[in-house]
């Protein structure tokens, strides 16, 4: 549990004032969390040497459709494949134009998109 003052302060912590926040955040900054149920399913992966298997992704996703309470759900082995999936489930194809924020990266369009015509990058100026 945090403590956190209630009376303010003039000064802020960063300038010397005393923080709000005294407690450690743990690992609540620590990312990606990582469990002793985590682990033991990978090292159950592992053992039973199904790496390249199927099973395990059909198995997530089963529980994950249950979790959520949907019908469906996939799994991917990153987040660009599924990005790439939900372009192809809506539609978007040869020809379709979107607008996109401009990638931290650079210039270019994301590379989930391949087959996009064109990309608007909207500019915000303050």
């Amino acid at each position: 549990m945090n403590t956190v003052t209630n009376t303010p302060s003039s000064t802020l912590a960063l300038l010397g004032g005393s923080p709000a926040v005294r407690d450690e955040p743990g690992d609540l900054f620590t990312w990606p969390i990582l469990t002793v149920d985590d682990e033991n399913a990978v090292l159950k992966v592992l053992r039973t040497r199904a790496m390249s298997g199927i099973s395990i992704t059909q198995q997530f996703e089963k529980e994950f459709e249950e979790w959520m309470g949907v019908r469906h759900a996939l799994g991917f082995n990153n987040g660009t494949a599924a990005l790439l999936a939900a372009m192809f489930a809506v539609g978007i194809g040869q020809g379709d134009e979107l607008f996109a924020r401009r990638p931290l990266t650079g210039p270019r369009p994301p590379p989930f998109i391949p087959w996009a015509e064109r990309w608007f990058f909207p500019i915000l100026i303050r």
